[in-house]
């Protein structure tokens, strides 16, 4: 028995050995060293701490559309997003056009109308936001995607989503079934 323990202990020896040679290699890489001035940087431009822009880093988090910004009823959904993301996030038609799973000439033509209609810069405002994941589905509408997600994934009555978008909750309903119609069809498909 003494000389099993004895075993275990060399090996975790080995491994903390092993573990701190590679943390100290780490360290005096010059890439850690660049990544270190990085999130440095980050926190500073963006007032943000470090520990949040690694969490950010190590969640994958992925670009979210905040629902405030559809309080303009002159604009679609589709037109809001692109707006949002070329005027807040500075994001170029092609980006756009990827994000979206969308031609880059829709995403122009969607943007130019969307000034057209409203020079007005978007009310952004912390609350409930869309992960763009969500809306880039090119089986259903933005609307259909959007009404779902906050249905299914925040448990939102249509009045609170209807609220939310600034729709009539008949056209929440509306969109919801639709989506579930849909979603059945695509089922029975399979």
């Amino acid at each position: 028995m003494g000389r099993n323990t004895g075993r275990h202990e060399e090996n975790t020896n080995f491994n903390t050995d092993n573990s701190l040679n590679s943390i100290n290699k780490i360290l005096i890489d010059k890439e850690f060293s660049q990544l270190k001035t990085l999130i440095k940087s980050l926190s500073i431009k963006y007032n943000i701490s470090k520990e949040k822009i690694t969490d950010i880093a190590q969640n994958e988090e992925d670009i979210v559309i905040p629902t405030s910004i559809f309080s303009d009823e002159k604009l679609s959904m589709l037109e809001t997003s692109v707006k949002y993301l070329k005027d807040d996030l500075n994001l170029k038609f092609s980006s756009i056009g990827k994000i979206l799973n969308r031609d880059e000439r829709t995403i122009w033509t969607t943007y130019h109308n969307s000034c057209k209609k409203s020079n007005s810069k978007l009310l952004v405002a912390e609350g409930i936001s869309l992960p763009i994941k969500v809306l880039s589905d090119r089986r259903h509408s933005i609307l259909e995607q959007a009404v779902g997600y906050l249905k299914e994934t925040h448990s939102m009555k249509f009045s609170e989503i209807a609220r939310l978008l600034k729709l009539d909750d008949r056209t929440i309903w509306t969109c919801y079934n639709r989506l579930k119609k849909k979603r059945e069809g695509e089922n029975e498909a399979r």
